[in-house]
């Protein structure tokens, strides 16, 4: 649920920014029930500007539906890839923070997200031990050893090539 003037406060980012190479402006976010609409959490953590060394190692962005990026963008590094159901937002902001483009936050709650037992991101299946994530560290594997990402060391040891991962 978007805050009234979210997109427009955050198309503002844009048009006011002399950054070119802004990529992605995102906001705080109210996590809330979905039975009560009580608020369960507040997420507001967010990084500034060149983030390919915090989002290789983890998605910092709670939810897509808090992100606005260009369209410009989004046709030079592609959109959602299909191949993946729980974290194909993240490989998009890999791709668009790879590609040198900067993220930043207006530091307000303007979501609401809205969560309960089934969601996708807390389902039963692990990302971290399926299928779907040795396709995600494949796809990915040049930017995280380019940028030395701990998700390297992951991948050996969930691999058991223990030696390898402690390097």
């Amino acid at each position: 649920e978007w805050i009234p003037k979210k997109l427009e406060k955050q198309i503002m980012i844009f048009n006011k920014s002399t950054n070119k190479k802004l990529g992605l402006v995102s906001c705080y976010i109210n996590v809330k029930n979905n039975k009560n609409g009580k608020i369960i959490s507040k997420y507001n953590k967010f990084y500034k500007g060149d983030v390919i060394d915090r989002i290789i190692n983890g998605n910092f962005i709670y939810t897509s539906s808090s992100v606005l990026t260009k369209l410009s963008i989004l046709k030079e590094v592609g959109t959602f890839d299909n191949n993946l159901k729980t974290s194909d937002d993240w490989d998009m902001w890999i791709r668009i923070s790879e590609k040198g483009y900067d993220f930043t936050f207006i530091p307000e709650y303007l979501l609401n997200y809205y969560t309960h037992k089934d969601n996708v991101c807390y389902g039963k299946n692990n990302f971290s031990k399926s299928s779907e994530f040795v396709y995600f560290f494949e796809k990915n594997k040049n930017i995280f050893i380019k940028n030395k990402s701990l998700m390297v060391g992951y991948n050996l040891y969930l691999n058991k090539k223990y030696v390898d991962s402690r390097k």
